[in-house]
């Protein structure tokens, strides 16, 4: 049997979420087909994209949101729908800590080629394990 989400549910969970962790942010919810990771193209299960208008974004959602889940998927808890809320949590998490990406993005000039490539790697995989850990933590069910 599959889960399905509706929007309508999804973005109350949002808003919700929006209110307490970003409240000064506006954030838009789509669906897309194809969220991917914009340096690697692998398959994500959504994607934050902060607009050049400071303090608004758009959270895209892969089509397995919108499709439903049956036994098999790639989610990792048997309660989708706590996925999902950890999944947009992440997401928000990511305009949190939008400011300090900036940091590390401006010592590209200061730190040139490999330096620089190494201390962004380093950084949004630290970035990525620290916020996943801090979604499950806020969920916590």
């Amino acid at each position: 049997m599959a889960v399905r989400f509706d929007r309508e549910a999804v973005e109350n969970m949002l808003e919700r979420w929006r209110e307490r962790l970003v409240p000064e942010w506006t954030v838009r919810l789509l669906w897309h087909e194809n969220p991917a990771d914009e340096e690697g193209g692998k398959d994500v299960q959504a994607r934050v994209d902060p607009s050049e208008h400071y303090l608004s974004a758009v959270i895209a959602l892969g089509p397995r949101w919108k499709s439903g889940f049956t036994e098999g998927s790639r989610v990792r808890d048997l309660d989708p729908e706590y996925e999902l809320e950890v999944v947009l949590v992440h997401e928000l998490l990511h305009l949190v800590l939008h400011d300090l990406s900036h940091v590390v993005e401006s010592l590209e000039d200061l730190l040139g080629g490999p330096v620089y490539g190494r201390v962004s790697d380093e950084y949004v995989h630290n970035e990525e394990r620290a916020i996943d850990r801090l979604a499950r933590a806020l969920v916590a069910r």
